[in-house]
């Protein structure tokens, strides 16, 4: 397994399906911890791992997106 983004914590939305899910399966097997966003429930399918973090929401409303991250990296820090 890589280790290219050991340490570093990604953010992806879009990741039920498509390009957003390949991007985040690329960025869990390069070593990194994921906060992972998308409109539908079947993002809790592609997290992964003790260091991924899955949220349902809609990053377009700004102070959910602001309060889901806050939440993910607080989560993140205790795992």
């Amino acid at each position: 397994m890589s280790s290219r983004l050991e340490g570093k914590t990604v953010i992806v939305t879009g990741v039920a399906r498509g390009i957003g899910k390949a991007i985040a399966e690329m960025c869990s097997e390069e070593g990194a911890s994921l906060i992972l966003i998308d409109t539908d429930e079947k993002v809790k399918e592609v997290a992964a791992g003790p260091r991924t973090y899955a949220l349902v929401g809609d990053v377009r409303d700004a102070e959910l997106a602001s309060q889901a991250v806050a939440e993910a990296v607080s989560a993140l820090r205790r795992a």
